[in-house]
């Protein structure tokens, strides 16, 4: 049942209330719109901004923890600038993806894949993120819980991700996707997740 709020001498149901309420908020539809140019407020918006976006103040790479590691990782200073990139654009042009997907391999586990994860997921904000827990989850129906995120993430791809190298190639750079639950009908919705991975296996090209 719902609420009530009391008038004079009498409860009345919070819906009537609300319905009554010339100023409550009625929108069109539900969207997750990160381009600012779009948005409109006849419709509610999943997307609500960067937690960490509080101001532009330049900072000294070499005192940053998340980029020291990074930059180890990359080994070489063309790689490091580029993924930095890749990571600044998701912040700044959230409704372009990148159309790449990043593979972090190590041929030892315990290196700090994961911890660069961690710094990326925290970043963007946990709630705008994903995590595959194999490389076929993004085959599967049922994918809510993938939907209206900028970073999904797989750990310990495997080799059978070859097998699925077209169908890759299409969800990294796809703008929509359909969107299915149980015992609801599957609708469209734009797509702009961006993909990374981390493995110990050596993956070898894609044919």
């Amino acid at each position: 049942s719902f609420p009530t709020r009391r008038s004079s001498d009498q409860s009345v149901p919070f819906i009537n209330f609300w319905q009554d309420d010339f100023n409550h908020r009625v929108y069109t539809d539900v969207v997750f719109e990160t381009n600012p140019a779009k948005f409109e407020k006849t419709r509610y918006n999943c997307f609500t901004g960067f937690s960490n976006d509080k101001g532009k103040s330049p900072i000294n790479e070499d005192e940053i923890k998340f980029l020291q590691l990074l930059k180890k990782h990359c080994q070489e200073s063309e790689i490091y600038e580029f993924v930095k990139c890749w990571i600044a654009h998701i912040i700044q042009k959230p409704w372009l993806k990148t159309c790449i997907a990043l593979i972090f391999y190590s041929k030892l586990g315990g290196v700090g894949k994961n911890c660069l994860v961690d710094g990326i997921k925290a970043i963007i904000g946990k709630k705008y993120c994903g995590q595959l827990q194999s490389i076929k989850d993004i085959t599967r129906d049922f994918n809510a819980h993938l939907c209206n995120k900028l970073f999904i993430y797989g750990d310990e791809v495997c080799s059978k991700a070859k097998e699925l190298t077209d169908f890759l190639k299409n969800v990294i750079s796809r703008t929509e996707c359909s969107l299915e639950k149980k015992n609801v009908d599957p609708f469209t919705i734009s797509d702009q997740s961006n993909y990374l991975f981390t493995t110990n296996n050596e993956i070898g090209r894609a044919s």
